[in-house]
């Protein structure tokens, strides 16, 4: 049935004029033309060979106006990186290369490096069908910087694909634009700031619009697809926020070869691009379609390939250099001379007291003692022990009355 609607819409679909899609990859020196065929298959596929992973070069330019960037205290984003999607070694998934098949998922390992990283590879999974990409982040197309750099690329770069055979003008819905973007269509261009009235619509915003424009070939014999994709936040153009994509897929391997992602983001003022090119030398490629990289390029795509099979290479070479600038490779260390430590003054013994002082020192508790009773139970005939003086006389002692023993 699919296959059927994708006829009928490529018959009463007139053929488009290709335009600039031509010049597409004009900056690599590869022409495109025309296909002869008007439907094709569009699949995502995974990377076939674990010893050759797929290498893209992500660049960001910003353009934001000076009062923003002098309050926000972040200049415009100029950076190039490196986001590397491969196979992991050893995977027994059992998914195939290439296109993928039907409810398969395929999970990789991918590697991110450049400025933002401070060049120490990040490392995450990754996650691929016929249809989508992932991990993707859902608000990437209405941001007015980069908040994740692995999941606004993915994102933004990878359009929804319909994973079944398509038709030349042939649209469909893309990945859901959401989480902070919704706030956008409940923004007021006539007060300047956010809130809902009665008769405002839902702060929900609308996803991906793709589109299948252009089928070409390369000189090679190649067959690439030319992909359109468009998102706003509801309001009219040049008030609100809006985002256009350009994306090109090889269809053979089912990959990404080029991508042009621009952001206008007219209520702050900032204009955002974003190019995401496969720069490596696998199939599906730039490099396998004819382009002749330059020698810096390939220096930092195999080094990034290097680091993505060894993550044990990047360390060894960040202690390397650690070592060669310890042994006076690198930069001088500076020479610290300890503090010379004082002589440590012991205070003389203060004289111990006498025996004789001590004891006077110390009180003695006073000895208190009580008359023994005399056997017929009065006080007639108490005696005093001739070794216990009481200071009382024996008949001041006896005329007394006895007190009683108070027993609690």
């Amino acid at each position: 049935m699919a296959v059927a609607v994708a006829l009928m819409s490529a018959c009463d679909a007139a053929p488009e004029p290709v335009g600039s899609d031509s010049e597409l990859l004009s900056a690599y020196s590869l022409a495109l033309a025309p296909s002869q065929t008007r439907v094709a298959g569009l699949s995502w596929g995974s990377p076939d060979d674990p010893a050759c992973p797929w290498v893209y070069r992500v660049r960001v330019a910003e353009d934001m106006p000076e009062q923003l960037a002098r309050v926000t205290r972040r200049p415009p984003e100029r950076s190039e990186h490196l986001l590397v999607l491969g196979r992991a070694p050893g995977s027994k998934d059992g998914v195939p290369g290439g296109a993928l098949p039907e409810r398969a998922v395929f999970s990789g390992r991918l590697a991110f490096s450049g400025p933002r990283t401070k060049d120490r590879p990040l490392r995450r999974e990754w996650f691929l069908s016929r249809s989508q990409i992932g991990p993707a982040s859902p608000d990437a197309a209405c941001q007015e910087r980069t908040w994740d750099p692995v999941e606004d690329a993915l994102a933004l770069g990878w359009p929804r694909l319909p994973g079944r055979v398509t038709a030349v003008g042939e649209r469909w819905t893309g990945t859901r634009v959401e989480s902070r973007c919704n706030r956008l269509a409940c923004y007021s261009p006539e007060l300047n700031r956010g809130g809902i009235d009665a008769d405002t619509p839902p702060c929900v915003t609308m996803s991906w619009a793709e589109r299948l424009r252009e089928l070409l070939v390369l000189a090679d014999g190649t067959h690439v697809a030319v992909i359109t994709s468009e998102w706003n936040d509801g309001h009219p153009e040049g008030v609100g926020v809006s985002s256009q994509r350009t994306a090109v897929v090889e269809l053979s391997t089912g990959r990404l070869l080029r991508a042009e992602v621009e952001i206008h983001h007219t209520i702050l003022g900032v204009e955002r691009r974003l190019e995401i090119d496969a720069v490596d030398a696998c199939p599906g490629g730039l490099v396998a379609a004819g382009w002749q990289r330059e020698a810096d390029v390939t220096s930092a795509v195999e080094a990034a390939s290097s680091v993505y099979a060894d993550p044990r290479a990047h360390r060894r070479s960040a202690s390397k250099n650690k070592n060669n600038k310890q042994r006076g490779g690198g930069a001088t260390r500076p020479i610290v001379t300890p503090r010379p430590i004082p002589p440590m003054v012991v205070p003389a013994p203060s004289p111990s007291p006498s025996p004789a002082s001590s004891e006077d020192a110390v009180a003695k508790p006073p000895v208190i003692t009580t008359p023994a009773p005399s056997p017929a139970g009065d006080g007639a005939g108490a005696e005093t022990p001739a070794d216990v003086d009481s200071g009382v006389s024996a008949e001041d002692a006896a005329s007394a009355p006895r007190q009683e023993q108070d027993n609690g």
